[in-house]
C-alpha cells in the first residue's frame, strides 16, 4: 500500500503519524505477525488496542483522523514492519538476554535481571516477554531473602521439601528442559494447596489450575498460553496427552491451523499435575517427572492463614530465589558432572542450585533425586488400584516365579476385586472391567520391571489376560 493512493491531505496526516511511530520498537513474531511496542505493551497492528493507541496519538498531536485513515496507517505500517523489522520469538514470564542474564517479568513495566553478580530490578524498554490479558503482576523481592516459612507450611516430608526447594528454583532457569511435578495422594493432604503455592511463586495468574482438558487442542492451548500450566484432580492421562506433555517439558513447537494460516509457537514448559492417584503411566513422561506423595495433614492451617503467610513471605522467597540463582550461575560455569538422565540439563542446574543453597549439598540433592526416581514404580503401582491388587494377589501366593496363568478378563477382575476388598481399598478399585483392563495395559512396562509380565490375547469367545511371574529387573 503506497501513500500515492491517497489524497494530499491524507498523505500528510499519515506521514505525521508514521513519523511519530518511528520512535517505537517494532518486530515480527515467529508467524510473521507484525507488532509494535508502545508504553511497555506489545500490540498486533490489527488489534483494537493498537487502533485506540493511534487515536490517542492523533489526539495528542492535533491530527484529525477517521476510521479509514487509521486503517490506512495500519496497512502501511504492517507492510513496513514485515519488510524491515527483526523476527523475535518471545515467551511468557521467563527468558534470557543476549548476555545470558536471566530475565524474570514482575510487571508490564519491570523485570528482574539475574547474573553472576546478583540481581536488580530494571525497566522493560523493548519487546522482551510475551504478554496477554491474563498477565498478573508479581510482587517485588524484599531485602530479607528466605524460603523457610513457606517451606514450613508445605505438607511434605523434610526430604521432599529439600528436593522441591531446589526444583522450584530450577524452574526460573530459561531455555532448558523442565523437570515437572506430580502430587499424588488422597483427599485432605494439601496437594492442591502446594500446587497453588508453587504457581504463585513462579507464575501468578488469575486461574491457578486447569481441569482435565477435553481435547488435545485444548491441552495444547493451555500449555502454550502459560509459563507454568497446572492441572488439578487429574485421574488419567492418555497416550496422546502424554506425548503432548513430553514435548512441552523438553521443548516443543505447537502448530495450529486457523483461517487458512499455519500458526507456530515454540516453548519449553514445566508442568504440575495433581490427583488422588498418579495419573501418569507412560515411561517417556515418567522420566521427565518427580512424583511426590504428600502425607495426611496432621495440624491443618486454614486457607486464609496460608494465604496470609504467602502474602507476607513471597517477597522474601523471591529475593532468596534470585540470590540463589545468581550464585548458581557462577557454580554452573565450572560444574563438571556426567548425568545419565533424560533431564540432564535440569539436573545439572539443580545440582548447582543445591550447592548455591549450601556448599556441599549437591550430593544431598543427588541422593534425594535418585531416591525419588527409584521409588517411582512403587508410587505409580500404589496409586493404581488395579495394578496394586494384581501385585498383592501375586505377593500372597497367587503366582510364583516361573509360573504362568491365563484367565478371562472377567475372571481376573472378580479375583482382584476380592483382593481389593480384603486389603481395604475396594472403594478405590475400578468398578468397570473396561477401565480395569485399560489400567493394566497402561502399566505393562512398569509391571514388567516388577517381574509381572502381562499379555492380552483375544480368543474366539472372550478377552483373556495371561500373567507370567519373572524375577524383578534390577
Amino acid at each position: 500500500m503506497e501513500l500515492k493512493e491517497f489524497n494530499n491531505i491524507e498523505n500528510e496526516r499519515i506521514r505525521l503519524i508514521l513519523n511519530i511511530l518511528d520512535d517505537y520498537p517494532k518486530y515480527i513474531d515467529e508467524n510473521n505477525i507484525p507488532y509494535i511496542f508502545i508504553g511497555n505493551n506489545s500490540y498486533t497492528l490489527n488489534s483494537t488496542e493498537f487502533k485506540q493507541e493511534l487515536q490517542s496519538i492523533c489526539f495528542d498531536n492535533n491530527i484529525n483522523y477517521t476510521t479509514t485513515l487509521i486503517n490506512k496507517v495500519v496497512g502501511i505500517l504492517s507492510s513496513k514492519i514485515r519488510k524491515d523489522a527483526n523476527k523475535l520469538e518471545l515467551d511468557y514470564r521467563i527468558t534470557k538476554d543476549i548476555n545470558g542474564d536471566f530475565l524474570y517479568q514482575l510487571t508490564k513495566d519491570e523485570m528482574v535481571v539475574i547474573n553472576e553478580n546478583g540481581y536488580k530490578i530494571a525497566p522493560i524498554l523493548k519487546p522482551t516477554f510475551k504478554v496477554d490479558n491474563t498477565f498478573t503482576n508479581q510482587v517485588k523481592p524484599s531485602n530479607k531473602p528466605s524460603m523457610k516459612r513457606i517451606l514450613d507450611i508445605l505438607n511434605l516430608s523434610d526430604d521432599d521439601k529439600k528436593l522441591l526447594q531446589v526444583i522450584i528454583i530450577t524452574l526460573f532457569v530459561p531455555d532448558i528442559q523442565k523437570i515437572s511435578l506430580v502430587f499424588a495422594s488422597p483427599t485432605g493432604t494439601g496437594k492442591s494447596t502446594i500446587t497453588d503455592i508453587i504457581k504463585r511463586i513462579i507464575d501468578p495468574a488469575p486461574n491457578k489450575k486447569a481441569k482435565a482438558p477435553k481435547s488435545l487442542n485444548e491441552l495444547e492451548q493451555i500449555i502454550s498460553k502459560s509459563y507454568l500450566p497446572c492441572f488439578d484432580n487429574i485421574d488419567y492421562i492418555s497416550t496422546e496427552q502424554s506425548n503432548v506433555l513430553c514435548r512441552a517439558i523438553t521443548g516443543d513447537t505447537h502448530i495450529k491451523y486457523e483461517k487458512n494460516k499455519t500458526i507456530a509457537s515454540s516453548y519449553t514448559r514445566p508442568i504440575i499435575l495433581n490427583g488422588i492417584k498418579c495419573p501418569v503411566y507412560k515411561e517417556d513422561l515418567i522420566d521427565r517427572l518427580l512424583i511426590i506423595e504428600p502425607p495426611k495433614i496432621s495440624t491443618p492451617l486454614t486457607r486464609e492463614e496460608i494465604d496470609k503467610i504467602i502474602d507476607e513471605e513471597l517477597p522474601n522467597v523471591l529475593a532468596y530465589i534470585f540470590n540463589t540463582l545468581a550464585k548458581a550461575k557462577e557454580i554452573y560455569k565450572d560444574l563438571k558432572i556426567d548425568v545419565a538422565d533424560r533431564m540432564a540439563d535440569s539436573y545439572k542446574w539443580a545440582y548447582a542450585i543445591a550447592e548455591a543453597i549450601e556448599y556441599g549439598s549437591g550430593w544431598m540433592f543427588d541422593s534425594l533425586f535418585r531416591k525419588n526416581r527409584a521409588k517411582q514404580n512403587e508410587i505409580i503401582i500404589n496409586n493404581n488400584y488395579s495394578a496394586l491388587a494384581l501385585c498383592d494377589y501375586i505377593k500372597n501366593g497367587g503366582l510364583f516365579v516361573g509360573e504362568t496363568k491365563e484367565m478371562t478378563s472377567t475372571e481376573l477382575f472378580n479375583i482382584l476385586s476380592s483382593v481389593a476388598r480384603e486389603n481395604g481399598y475396594i472403594k478405590h478399585f475400578r468398578g468397570d472391567i473396561t477401565w480395569f483392563i485399560k489400567d493394566l495395559k497402561s502399566l505393562v512396562n512398569i509391571l514388567e520391571k516388577e517381574g509381572i509380565v502381562l499379555e492380552f490375547p483375544r480368543r474366539a469367545n472372550a478377552n483373556y489376560v495371561k500373567i507370567t511371574k519373572t524375577p524383578p529387573k534390577e
